[in-house]
């Protein structure tokens, strides 16, 4: 389990949920929204991902670590 932070210039950014796709590029499973020191649980899929959101996600170390990549802008869907 682990908890990321979303960049502003990430391309998971300013998306749905629902087109995320952290289940099928990362094969994570989203547990939670940290915004703005409110923890959001089982998000809606149009919940729209924030920079600055943290995503509390459970997967495998080397998914994460992609994960990890993307949510900070490093590489782009």
């Amino acid at each position: 389990m682990e908890e990321i932070r979303i960049s502003n210039s990430s391309s998971l950014a300013h998306r749905e949920l629902k087109n995320s796709r952290l289940r099928e590029d990362f094969n994570t499973q989203l547990l939670a929204l940290l915004r703005n020191d409110v923890i959001i649980a089982n998000p809606e899929p149009g919940e729209i991902i924030q920079p600055e959101d943290i995503l509390i996600v459970f997967g495998r170390e080397d998914k994460l670590r992609e994960l990890e990549k993307e949510a900070a802008g490093m590489v782009k869907l």
